[in-house]
């Protein structure tokens, strides 16, 4: 859904948004599932205007790396987060020492699947595949970092086949309703590499008519 306001929810911080650079309810729905991030490294994959390092931020990191192929989004991160390291570069080309977490939200349009909608690099998931993902979270984590992503629910399948093939276990799951379905939209994800934990799934979020309703309280940061 469209959330078009100048203040990031919950975290009532300024963004500034552009034309077809308006954060939606996957940024804030991502942004409140991150844990505590103080002293933590973040990259931010596709950061476009930022959104999600204010949200790192408010959890506590000061070391905040992004990286966009859209020249025009990264400057409007460059103006959201004045203190983040941004790059103009895809992320098959990316290579940087090793971060503590990684967060990303990532295009997922498959084309075929959804003709209606016109091609932007962000919504189309040939960019950025989920092999992808994987493949260079895994070169770009440390061994203990954790990879945050969201991504519509209905593909958890091939999500978990990815991150299985590159070592990657996924430790904390919310499932994410829209107040008027009654199959989850999106899950929120956490793995950690190589991890044979289990896997910790939380009571589901909902967005009604445009706000998130959860439990966002401490104990789950």
């Amino acid at each position: 859904g469209m959330i078009v306001s100048d203040f990031l929810p919950f975290i009532n911080c300024k963004y500034r948004q552009e034309d077809g650079y308006h954060f939606n309810s996957d940024t804030v729905l991502l942004g409140m599932f991150l844990d505590n991030l103080k002293e933590k490294t973040v990259l931010d994959i596709g950061t476009a205007g930022g959104a999600l390092l204010l949200y790192a931020e408010s959890k506590g990191s000061l070391d905040l790396y992004g990286i966009d192929i859209d020249e025009k989004a990264l400057s409007l991160a460059k103006n959201n987060v004045p203190n983040a390291e941004l790059e103009c570069i895809s992320l098959n080309d990316f290579k940087h020492q090793e971060f503590d977490a990684i967060i990303t939200n990532p295009p997922f349009y498959q084309k075929g699947k959804e003709e209606r909608l016109k091609y932007h690099k962000a919504m189309d998931a040939s960019y950025m595949p989920l092999e992808m993902i994987f493949r260079k979270s895994r070169s770009l984590l440390k061994s203990n970092g954790s990879l945050y992503m969201i991504y519509p629910a209905e593909y958890l399948n091939q999500i978990i086949k990815e991150a299985c093939d590159h070592d990657f276990s996924c430790i904390k799951m919310t499932p994410v309703y829209d107040g008027y379905k009654k199959q989850a939209i999106r899950v929120l994800l956490k793995f950690k590499r190589g991890t044979k934990g289990e896997c910790v799934i939380n009571k589901a979020w909902t967005i009604d008519k445009g706000m998130i309703k959860g439990e966002f309280n401490e104990k789950d940061r």
